[in-house]
């Protein structure tokens, strides 16, 4: 393709840019043998199958690429590209921010980390992403009051990595202070501020 058409090319594969996560696409290529462009192809369709809700045939099409990729190095590369597919997936539904698809992103990265890449921009990206998707479903239910927030939070943190909780939960809190300064509960609206502040985030967030 024309320099042209491999920069959109490549803008399309790399999914949206959610903040603070990076492309997996590499500028370049690799040469690989037939059999393991046609086990990545089956890999691909099931991630597509699996966040549409066709977990029979995704089943299928993994099964399809695992008997052809013996080698467990191969085997290791197929799912941190599957984890990865399935991310840039649920970054679509993300990006959308139509209610439905928000929660077919959740559905979808819990699928991409119960994967099991071992690939650190890939489990980066999934938590990223998780992340964002919580805080999304977060500010989708913060008209319906503080009880409501709560209960979304006490269904998510749960499904976060270990260090995007301090961050997570700030933002939480620092909703439910907005709910309550709304509400006229000004000592509220200073516990639960103070609450917010109280968690320490790491440099990396």
């Amino acid at each position: 393709p024309s320099p042209q058409d491999m920069e959109r090319i490549q803008t399309q594969v790399a999914g949206p840019r959610v903040t603070g996560a990076r492309a997996l696409v590499a500028d370049a290529g690799r040469v690989v043998p037939s059999r393991i462009l046609v086990s990545t192809i089956y890999v691909n369709r099931g991630s597509i199958a699996q966040e549409a809700g066709d977990l029979k045939r995704a089943a299928t099409l993994f099964d399809q690429a695992a008997s052809l990729a013996k080698d467990p190095a191969i085997q290791s590369m197929l799912r941190d590209q599957r984890a990865a597919l399935l991310s840039q997936l649920a970054g679509d539904d993300l990006e959308s921010g139509a209610p439905a698809r928000l929660r077919r992103a959740l559905e979808t990265l819990k699928a991409a980390r119960e994967v099991g890449s071992k690939d650190r921009r890939v489990v980066y990206v999934v938590n990223q992403n998780l992340r964002a998707t919580a805080e999304r479903l977060l500010e989708q239910v913060k008209g319906q009051g503080e009880r409501r927030v709560l209960g979304e939070l006490n269904a998510l943190s749960p499904l976060l990595a270990d260090d995007k909780q301090p961050g997570f939960q700030a933002f939480a809190w620092s909703m439910v202070t907005g709910i309550r300064i709304d509400a006229g509960d000004s000592e509220g609206a200073v516990k639960a501020s103070n609450r917010a502040l109280g968690f320490v985030i790491p440099p990396s967030e």
